[in-house]
C-alpha cells in the first residue's frame, strides 16, 4: 500500500495527522493491519481517519450522556464549537485549491409566495437576506483544454449532517467533479442547524434554484443537483419540493452517499459500524444531529417523531406515493457505509413508484462520502459520473452558440485564475495516481435489507417493501477492487 501513502493533500491526511496518532511510527503494511484496513484499496491515512473519528465521536457522546442535559443555549454553544473546529481542520483556502479556480459570491433571497412547506419561512422574507455561494470550475474547462458543457450546472449541495461543514470543505471534491462531469460548480452556502431548523435549509435551496432560473437565465431541465450525506438528502427534497409545487423539475441528480433515512433505523448501522466513521445514531444524544435539525430542547417529543418520516426528512421510509415522478436519478453508495441499507431502500422503493431512471452504483470499498475520501475509488466513481451524464442524454439540446450564463460565469472565474496567478504563481497539479486498482463491474441484487432493533415502524414498512422489489427494480451496479497488475489475485466484498 505505500503507492497511496504519498497523498499529503488528502483529506484523510490531514484529517488523520491532526489526532495526534504516531502514524509516521505506524505508517506502511504493519501500521495499516494494527488499524484495521477495511478494505486492500484503503491508504493507512483512511485506517486511522475512520478509527480516530470513532473512538472521538464516541467518547464524546458517552461523556454528554453522564451529565445533566443541557440547555439550549449550551447545545448552541457546544454546536457552533464543533461546527468551527471541524471548519478550521477540513476548510481549502481558494488560492490553494489544486486544479480548480473558485469566485466567492452573495445573492439576495426575495419572497416569493412559495407554498407547501416552505409557506410561513418564505413569507417571513423580507429581501433583505443574502445567501453566499461560489462558482467553482476545475482548471482545464478554462485554459481550452478540455471542452464544458455550455448547458449544463451543477448544484452542489454539500454535506455535514445538517449541523457543519460548508462549500469550503467540499472544495477539492467540487474540482473532482467539475473534471469528471466537464460541468461549472454552484454551491450553496445555505443554513446549518441548530442555529435554524426544517425546512429553513430546503428554502436556501430553492433561492439556490431561483437564482439559477431566473437571474443567471438557466432552464431548470439544465440544473444537475448533486448532493453527498445531507446534501443528498436536501437534494431529494428541493426535487420533490419542486414536483409538488408543480415548478419546472431539474434535469437529474447526483446523489453521493446520500442520509436518506434520518431515524438510522436499518441494520447497516450496525455491521458497518467498524468500518464507517458515522457515529451519530443514537438519539439520546443532546447533539444528535437529527433532533438539532428537526426540534428544539423546548418542543415534545412527538413533534421531532411526526416529522422523523416526512417525505422531505427521511425519503427512505416516504409513502410510495412521494417517491414517484422524480427526475433521473445517480445514486453513489460504499459498501463499508452504515447509511448503505437506508440507500438501498430508497432506490428500490422509487423504482416501484414509477421513478424508472435511478441508476444506482456501490463500490464495494467504499466507506461514507468515499468520493472525497479515498483516491481510487472516488476518481472512479467521478469517472461514472461524468458517464451517467453522457448516458441520460442530459447534455442534450446545445446551442450552436455559447450559452451567456457559462460566458458570464467563465469571466468570473477567468478573472480570478489571473489574480490569484499574480498573487500565488501557477495553479497547483494534484499528484497522479499510480494505476495500482482497477474496478470490476458487475450488475447483481444487493441481499435482503433488515432493521436493526428499536426501528421506527416506517423503516420496517419500507424494508418489507423494499424487499418485495423484483427483476432489474431490484439490480445495482457492483464495482469491486482488482489489482491493476494482477487481476486473478484479488475478488473482495
Amino acid at each position: 500500500m505505500a503507492e497511496q501513502d504519498s497523498q499529503p493533500d488528502s483529506l484523510a491526511t490531514r484529517l488523520a495527522g491532526t489526532s495526534g496518532l504516531l502514524y509516521a511510527a505506524i505508517k506502511g503494511t504493519f501500521g495499516h493491519l494494527l488499524l484495521g484496513a477495511a478494505a486492500p484499496t484503503w491508504p493507512v491515512q483512511l485506517s486511522a481517519l475512520t478509527a480516530v473519528i470513532r473512538h472521538r465521536q464516541s467518547k464524546a457522546i458517552r461523556a454528554r450522556l453522564g451529565k445533566p442535559a443541557p440547555p439550549e443555549d449550551e447545545i448552541m454553544r457546544l454546536s457552533t464549537e464543533q461546527r468551527e473546529a471541524v471548519e478550521r481542520l477540513l476548510a481549502t483556502e481558494g488560492d490553494k485549491l489544486k486544479e480548480g479556480v473558485v469566485k466567492e459570491i452573495e445573492f439576495r433571497v426575495t419572497k416569493r409566495g412559495l407554498g407547501g412547506v416552505l409557506e410561513e419561512l418564505d413569507g417571513e422574507e423580507t429581501g433583505d437576506r443574502v445567501l453566499k455561494a461560489e462558482w467553482l470550475a476545475h482548471d482545464s474547462l478554462l485554459t481550452g483544454e478540455r471542452s464544458a458543457r455550455d448547458n449544463l450546472v451543477l448544484l452542489s449541495l454539500h454535506g455535514g449532517a445538517h449541523v457543519r461543514l460548508s462549500t469550503k470543505t467540499h472544495r477539492p471534491l467540487h474540482v473532482l467533479l467539475s473534471k469528471e462531469t466537464r460541468c461549472r460548480v454552484f454551491a450553496l452556502d445555505y443554513r446549518l442547524s441548530p442555529q435554524v431548523r426544517f425546512p429553513s435549509s430546503l428554502l436556501d435551496a430553492v433561492s439556490a434554484y431561483f437564482y439559477l432560473t431566473e437571474e443567471c437565465k438557466i432552464p431548470a431541465s439544465q440544473i444537475i443537483v448533486e448532493g453527498d450525506s445531507a446534501g443528498g438528502n436536501l437534494a431529494v427534497a428541493l426535487m420533490m419540493y419542486l414536483r409538488d409545487s408543480n415548478l419546472p423539475q431539474v434535469g437529474g441528480a447526483v446523489l453521493l452517499s446520500p442520509w436518506l433515512d434520518l431515524s438510522t433505523s436499518f441494520e447497516s448501522w450496525e455491521l458497518n459500524k467498524k468500518t464507517d466513521y458515522l457515529s451519530i445514531d443514537n438519539p439520546n444524544d443532546p447533539l444528535h444531529p437529527p433532533r438539532l435539525f428537526l426540534t428544539t430542547p423546548s418542543q415534545p417529543p412527538s413533534h421531532y417523531t411526526s416529522l422523523l418520516a416526512h417525505p422531505y426528512v427521511s425519503p427512505a421510509l416516504a409513502p410510495l406515493s412521494t417517491l414517484s415522478s422524480l427526475p433521473p436519478l445517480l445514486v453513489h453508495s460504499g459498501g463499508l457505509e452504515t447509511l448503505a441499507d437506508e440507500i438501498t431502500v430508497f432506490v428500490r422503493r422509487a423504482r416501484r413508484a414509477g421513478s424508472e431512471r435511478i441508476t444506482h452504483q456501490i463500490w464495494t470499498d467504499g466507506p461514507h462520502v468515499f468520493q472525497a475520501l479515498l483516491r481510487p475509488a472516488g476518481e472512479h466513481a467521478a469517472a461514472q459520473a461524468g458517464a451517467w451524464i453522457e448516458q441520460q442524454e442530459l447534455s442534450s439540446g446545445c446551442r450552436s452558440e455559447r450559452a451567456g450564463w457559462a460566458e458570464h460565469v467563465d469571466e468570473l472565474l477567468r478573472a480570478e485564475r489571473s489574480a490569484r496567478m499574480e498573487r500565488c504563481g501557477p495553479i497547483p497539479s494534484k499528484d497522479p495516481l499510480p494505476p495500482t486498482w482497477t474496478y470490476e463491474r458487475t450488475v447483481e441484487r444487493v441481499g435482503q435489507v433488515l432493521v436493526k432493533p428499536g426501528a421506527v415502524d416506517a423503516a420496517v414498512s419500507a424494508a418489507l417493501e423494499a424487499g418485495e422489489v423484483e427483476g432489474s427494480d431490484a439490480e445495482v451496479e457492483v464495482f469491486r477492487p482488482v489489482r491493476a497488475a494482477a487481476k486473478s489475485w484479488w475478488r473482495w466484498w
